[in-house]
């Protein structure tokens, strides 16, 4: 039973937190998270397309004989 209580409060006080973060337009905890090891949003984006032209667009690398 304390066991539910304590994930209950957890819970609603991390609901609480991220609707504030998120409606002050603060970045994501993931994104913080992201940025403060050096990596851009860009890094981290999931535009397939974008992903595909850039890999299609390198040139391969040479054989070894």
């Amino acid at each position: 039973m304390k066991f539910v209580l304590v994930l209950i409060i957890g819970l609603a006080a991390g609901y609480s937190l991220g609707y504030k973060d998120g409606k002050a337009g603060k970045p994501t905890p993931v994104e913080r998270m992201v940025n403060s090891v050096g990596k851009s949003k860009a890094a981290v984006g999931n535009d397939i397309d974008a992903q595909m032209q850039k890999v299609e667009s390198t040139k391969p690398p040479e054989s070894k004989k």
